[in-house]
């Protein structure tokens, strides 16, 4: 293909057509299961329509066309259901659909229906459609190619591994057109963000369909430019007759062949309507809300839909719909669906409500298992690491007293020596140890889990991965200690040997990151795939280091049986023993999974601020359909939910990071540079999930 994409010859395109057959294979696999999982087939898929929306947000149809210059084109017939999504879409000879609907009016699942009907009409060199959520996406840090790669390479984790080409299989794919991006949720980008978006799909010629809140998406068009080439289509509300359909066909029959719901749907024709009625018929014109009054009073016999109807309780159409949102998540847990366990409702929808709320902090709706260290305050999780950094080299030291009384003879065992070779540096390595968990606690990221690379560097670039940091502080732990044992009269073969065994140590460590595993995409990737990838590549690591470490213990205790010199021997065994603590601890404190274990998995569910076992948790809230799974990361089942929850939740103070120290200084240097007025970029709150500068209101917050 020549133009703007890739030349890539025929080995390499048989190659590249191989790697998309997989990935169709995952996408569908994955995308039909969340299908099952949302019960869309459970009686029938409801009757999604669209319409051709109004002029204004579409570009002219001569570009949507690609006609010639000077050529004039009429519009196209765009209108449609569910089941005629795909062929809408080949009616757009741009390749570019827009899809908008109000919240909870079925766009999501329109794209996923999408999905499912282009993976079956496929043939071998077909694009391969993949959901993208777009609230994750920053236009002014990254192109849109670059960022569609980076989530490729997340969720599908061998899309990282090189391509006949040389570029990672993600780039490649897009590169050659084997991937139709499907761009969920444009309204869920940060206000500031969505006009410089539109600019950047305006910058490319790739097709895809995207999705969006409509009044979200006309401002960014307002104040920018129309989607280059692209046409729209507007959902339309389910009527009456959909819903009188639906639910009772959802629900078992009762005598006479009536349900539950023949009451509330004779309420809702009569004329002329009652106050209720018209609130009760505007919020089930939603399929999200359909679906949420479908789980809670078809699905089980505890709750009677005529409540819907009391105007005393629900007075308007917000007070219904928070109350299906608010009775969801405890129906939800109220049964034990097959591979789930029995929870507790009420203590479910408390740990939902708190991941809800830190989500929304953060300005994302990607729950991302290793960003859950986050949900721990700054200054707990730095005390708290900082603690078992601190505690852990004693614990090693403990691994010595066995061979202690071995080692400690009366020719060479003066109570200096000891001091000298063994207190000193377990102090010194305890103090680096906390000092390197508070560090890795209070201004760490944790990492991101292990990418799908495997990498074997020779010696030369071995020696130029040793990292600077790790010899800083081993050349200073080392400097005093040398200084302490020859003040004492020790022996310069000492302080040779453990600079020796300090030296291969470092090394090794330093070539570590370029050693990785590898993740097989003919399995279903889930979210944890990505973190038993990331854990067998953090104990490889230890094991390499540990192997290293253990030849050096092993000579050491050579020495000592041979008798040529105890001290050397011990120093080198202890030397050993502290490079092997810091083996582990880099292991724990450094790394994705590492965090996951100490934080999210002991921290959190030992203060009740998560459950014990997160992982399974968070797979039985995705069975039981009240998160989605999008790749790599879970997801709410809706925004709406999203943020319902995040408004119950009563975050304690204590969670809560204290001004960090330095931001005086970084304000007062930015008003010596500014004048007397400063911008503040506030932090994101529930009602401004993306802080003040993303929205566009931080123009008007200044400090004097």
């Amino acid at each position: 293909m020549h133009g703007s994409f890739t030349v890539v010859h025929s080995t390499g395109r048989d190659a590249l057509l191989d790697a998309a057959a997989l990935l169709a294979r995952d996408v569908a696999v994955r995308w039909r299961r969340e299908e099952e999982l949302r019960r869309v087939h459970d009686p029938f898929p409801l009757s999604v329509r669209w319409h051709t929306s109004v002029e204004g947000l579409s570009d002219h149809w001569s570009n949507i066309r690609r006609s010639p210059a000077g050529g004039a084109a009429g519009a196209l017939r765009l209108d449609g259901r569910l089941d005629e999504v795909v062929e809408v879409f080949r009616r757009v000879p741009s390749g570019r659909l827009v899809v908008l609907g109000p919240a909870g009016s079925g766009k999501t699942v329109l794209a996923l229906r999408f999905v499912l009907d282009m993976l079956d009409a496929r043939t071998g060199a077909d694009p391969v459609p993949a959901v993208f959520d777009l609230g994750s996406w920053d236009p002014r840090a990254r192109s849109l190619r670059d960022w569609l790669a980076d989530r490729l390479a997340q969720d599908y984790p061998v899309l990282a591994e090189p391509s006949p080409t040389g570029l990672p299989l993600a780039w490649a794919l897009l590169d050659a057109g084997l991937v139709l991006p499907v761009l969920d949720g444009f309204d869920e980008m940060a206000p500031g963000l969505r006009a410089p978006a539109v600019l950047a799909l305006n910058r490319t010629v790739a097709w895809f369909l995207m999705t969006s809140r409509v009044q979200e998406y006309a401002d960014a068009v307002a104040s920018t430019d129309v989607v280059t080439a692209a046409a729209c289509v507007e959902l339309a509300p389910l009527g009456l007759s959909d819903v009188a359909d639906y639910l009772p066909r959802s629900t078992r029959p009762g005598a006479s062949a009536s349900t539950v719901w023949e009451p509330v749907l004779q309420h809702l024709h009569d004329s002329p309507p009652t106050p209720a009625a018209v609130n009760l018929t505007a919020v089930l014109s939603t399929p999200l809300m359909l679906s949420l009054a479908r789980t809670i009073y078809s699905d089980t016999i505890d709750h009677d839909p005529l409540e819907l109807l009391d105007s005393t309780r629900y007075a308007d159409v917000p007070a219904l719909e928070d109350h299906l949102l608010s009775t969801f998540v405890p129906v939800a847990y109220g049964d034990t669906p097959p591979g789930t366990s029995a929870r507790d409702p009420e203590v479910s929808k408390r740990h939902l409500s708190a991941l809800a709320w830190h989500m929304t902090s953060w300005g994302t709706r990607d729950l991302e298992w290793w960003r859950l260290r986050d949900a721990v305050s700054g200054p707990t999780r730095a005390l708290w690491l900082a603690l078992i950094g601190a505690l852990e080299p004693v614990l090693a030291c403990l691994l010595t007293l066995p061979v202690l009384p071995f080692i400690l003879s009366d020719s060479w065992g003066e109570p200096t020596m000891v001091y000298t070779l063994f207190v000193v540096p377990l102090m010194l390595i305890s103090g680096r140890g906390a000092w390197y968990g508070y560090l890795a606690g209070r201004f760490g990221t944790g990492g991101i889990p292990s990418r799908a690379h495997r990498v074997f560097p020779g010696l030369l670039r071995m020696l130029t991965l040793v990292r600077i940091g790790p010899v800083v502080m081993s050349a200073a732990t080392l400097g005093l200690w040398s200084a302490i044992h020859l003040a004492s009269g020790g022996d310069y073969w000492v302080v040779i040997a453990a600079i020796a065994v300090a030296v291969v140590f470092l090394v090794v460590n330093g070539s570590m990151p370029r050693w990785r595993t590898r993740v097989d995409l003919t399995t279903v990737v889930a979210p944890w795939s990505l973190r038993d990838a990331d854990r067998t590549n953090t104990i490889l690591q230890a094991l390499a280091k540990f192997l290293v470490l253990g030849l050096g213990f092993v000579a050491a205790l050579l020495i000592i049986v041979k008798g040529r010199s105890q001290e050397l021997g011990f120093c080198v065994m202890v030397m050993t023993i502290f490079l092997g603590d810091r083996a582990l601890w880099s292991g724990l404190a450094g790394t994705a999974w590492g965090q996951w274990v100490l934080l999210t998995c002991v921290w959190l569910p030992l203060t009740d601020q998560a459950p014990r076992r997160p992982a399974d948790f968070l797979e039985d809230a995705h069975r039981r359909g009240v998160l989605r799974q999008n790749g790599a990361v879970y997801q709410f089942r809706h925004a709406r939910l999203q943020r319902h929850l995040a408004r119950s939740h009563q975050p304690r103070r204590f969670r809560r990071d204290p001004p960090m120290p330095y931001r005086d200084l970084v304000d007062l240097a930015r008003l010596a540079t500014h004048g007397n007025s400063l911008v503040y970029k506030d932090r994101p709150t529930i009602d401004n999930p993306y802080g003040d500068e993303a929205s566009g209101r931080g123009k008007d917050a200044k400090v004097t």
